[in-house]
Formats: C-alpha cells, structure tokens, sequence
C-alpha cells in the first residue's frame, strides 16, 4: 500500500512511512490504522507482576494493567465494615479488602 493522504503514514506532506524501525522490530505504520499507543513501545525489564513485556506497547501494557486491577477488586473479601476486616484472623496484614459501604474503594488492614 503506497502512502497517501488518508493513509495512517501520511504525515502532512510528509512520508513518514511505510516502515519505521523501533528497537522492538518494524511496525508498518500503513498496515491498520492505529493509535498513537501503539507505535510506543516498553523497553525495560520484564514486569513480572503485572505481565508487561519487555516490546509490549504503551496500549498492551495499560491493557494489562487494567485487567490486573479489575482482577484485584473483584477478587478482594467483602467485608460490612473495617472492624469486621480488622477481626478476621484469617485477613494477613496489609492484605487488600472492601467493605459493603463502598465496595469500589479497596482497604489495606493494618
């Protein structure tokens, strides 16, 4: 596909395409529109706890993030209130929890 007006590698005037090497490989900016996020990739280390990779791009990783996060909440004991959460042996210290008042907010137990 040749770069022209419309195209996602058309850059005012000028070509910025259709290639751009990264340090992650070559994305081909005229193969599907994308956004801005895509074309901006993580170059560090491994995220072991989040799952980002090292290449993953800025759209993956807050993807990932984003599913770490609802994974969190939702799997975060209910509680009524905070001494019902600070009376439970079995809730470790520093482990994440809610209560029914306002179940979007996550609490850390003392």
């Amino acid at each position: 596909m040749a770069c022209a007006p419309g195209s996602p590698c058309f850059g005012g005037g000028i070509v910025i395409g259709p290639s751009v090497p990264i340090n992650c490989g070559v994305i081909d900016l005229c193969a599907t529109p994308r956004s801005i996020t895509d074309l901006v990739s993580y170059n560090g280390p491994a995220l072991t706890c989040s799952g980002i990779n090292t290449c993953d791009s800025v759209t993956t990783a807050l993807q990932k993030l984003d599913d770490k996060i609802c994974t969190l909440i939702s799997n975060a004991p209910l509680y009524t209130n905070d001494a019902a959460a600070d009376s439970d042996t079995g809730l470790l210290s520093g482990s994440v929890y809610r209560i029914n008042a306002d179940t979007r907010a996550l609490r850390l137990k003392p």
